[in-house]
């Protein structure tokens, strides 16, 4: 699994799906659809900090493990 397909990111402008596309623009990470999700990224940021890209990768592995893919 790309890293853009755990976090759902994709350049706005280019389309690319690296984490410092070509165009120069940052990736943002998307929290997967819910207020589960938000809630979950929520509380894992404030144990690994709001900088960190962790929390995202948390909701969205829990995401698609409970959607089955």
């Amino acid at each position: 699994m790309k890293l853009s397909e755990a976090l759902n990111t994709e350049c706005s402008e280019c389309g690319c799906e690296e984490e410092m596309c070509e165009c120069g623009n940052e990736m943002e990470e998307v929290a997967p659809p819910g207020k589960k999700y938000e809630k979950m990224i929520k509380r894992a940021k404030q144990q690994y900090g709001a900088d960190s890209d962790i929390p995202f990768k948390i909701a969205w592995s829990a995401y698609n493990k409970e959607r089955g893919k």
